[in-house]
């Protein structure tokens, strides 16, 4: 298992002079082992008070795309930032270990991934393996967010991170996955309710009453979605439902920058709907825009020297040509200056992800 750990590290670690990183595995409440890189932030001019990046692929990324985006992890932790790149399930250079004994119990998994009638059960999956492109699936993977989140938690506890401030960078699609995660956080206490164990939550669901007033969603501290694209598992009616029925409060509390080439049209587009129609962030003849939503925006980079556009992570690792690390550094500082004076909180409790299911949300298959 370890040269599986190690295999998937080569994908999206950097080569040559690195920070301090370590390949890393966990699982998902549905059984699925993830495999992914945590690099520790490095020493920075003004403290980012041991803040965490979660890094979010697109659906399908190629390894060569996951070694770009290793570049913009290493710029982040070089920043102050603990990031934590990972591997969304059937991903990667090797396939995505699962637990047979757990993961085929799951409705979803036996209906929309091939090999639920085996014997044995899979042992393994890949993209090859979702059904009907992914589709009805895609939805589902908002769980591998959440064990990714969880990990984190796991590490403050430990005293290694503070996960009072998340944030969460993707590229492409995973707009979609991002926004609904950071959605359902509203939805999960900020700690573990202390229940007996047959009382504890095990999963997250807008209906389900909550024990705390403290919730996860206030951790959420911001966003970057470059090259934003929307996605067919989520159409634009569930993509705007999810959000203003649901979490009102996240455009309050998690300020979000999207960012495209200005040749990218069908990301300046993407980019715009989320901005004006998910989030509401330009507000509508007569209204008052929310303070927060002040700090929102939608910034399309003037490149030149390029006679077709620059998507997704193929913007990382150019410098003062597209200008977006910069633009990123700034945006999370900002916004981390706000979040200076939050307290941490010391133990979050929780040892195991909850399950998130889609369908309460207006999101996922059938």
């Amino acid at each position: 298992m370890h040269s599986r750990v190690l295999a998937c590290a080569a994908v999206v670690a950097l080569a040559g002079p690195a920070a301090a990183q370590e390949p890393e595995s966990f699982e998902t409440a549905d059984g699925v082992k993830l495999q992914g890189v945590f690099y520790k932030a490095g020493a920075a001019k003004v403290s980012k008070n041991n803040a965490c990046v979660i890094l979010l692929h697109a659906y399908k990324a190629t390894p060569e795309s996951l070694k770009k985006l290793a570049d913009l992890a290493m710029t982040l932790a070089a920043d102050g930032y603990n990031v934590l790149q990972f591997n969304f399930r059937g991903h990667g250079s090797v396939p995505t270990d699962v637990i047979a004994t757990d993961f085929w119990k799951f409705p979803h998994n036996k209906e929309f991934v091939t090999g639920a009638n085996k014997n044995p059960p899979k042992a393994t999956i890949t993209l090859k393996d979702f059904k009907g492109e992914g589709k009805e699936y895609y939805p589902y993977l908002v769980n591998d967010v959440m064990a990714a989140r969880v990990h984190l938690d796991r590490k403050n506890d430990n005293g290694q991170v503070n996960t009072s401030s998340v944030y969460l960078v993707g590229v492409g699609d995973a707009v979609n996955l991002g926004i609904f995660y950071a959605t359902a956080e509203w939805y999960r206490e900020a700690k573990k309710p202390n229940l007996p164990p047959a009382f504890e939550p095990k999963f997250i669901d807008p209906r389900r009453p909550l024990q705390d007033t403290e919730v996860a969603g206030k951790d959420i501290a911001g966003a970057v979605w470059i090259s934003p694209a929307k996605s067919p598992s989520v159409n634009e009616s569930s993509a705007k439902q999810f959000v203003s029925k649901w979490a009102v409060r996240l455009r309050e509390e998690t300020p979000m920058l999207f960012v495209n080439d200005e040749k990218d049209k069908k990301a300046g587009t993407a980019g715009k709907f989320f901005y004006n129609d998910v989030l509401v962030a330009q507000p509508r003849p007569g209204t008052t825009k929310l303070a927060k939503l002040q700090q929102t925006f939608h910034r399309e980079l003037k490149i030149t020297g390029e006679k077709t556009a620059l998507v997704g992570v193929d913007l990382i690792g150019l410098g003062e040509k597209t200008g977006l690390e910069k633009m990123i550094l700034d945006f999370l500082a900002k916004v981390q200056e706000e979040r200076k004076a939050r307290q941490p909180i010391p133990q979050r409790g929780y040892t195991k992800p909850l399950l998130t299911n889609p369908q309460p949300f207006g999101v996922g298959g059938s």
